[in-house]
């Protein structure tokens, strides 16, 4: 097991170009999906309480 992944400085020298650019993407689009989640609710409950439901 290489121990350079877990410490602070070796993890930049191992992760390259790619790695970082999908982690990127990966938490940009998980932010996305939760604002888009919390405005669906947001836009139901609306709805509901003009409905008197």
């Amino acid at each position: 097991m290489n121990l350079q992944i877990f410490s602070a400085a070796g993890s930049l020298k191992t992760m390259d170009t790619f790695t970082i650019i999908t982690v990127i993407a990966i938490i940009l689009f998980a932010r996305l999906g939760i604002r888009l989640l919390f405005g669906w609710i947001k836009v139901n409950k609306k709805n509901g309480d003009e409905k008197g439901e």
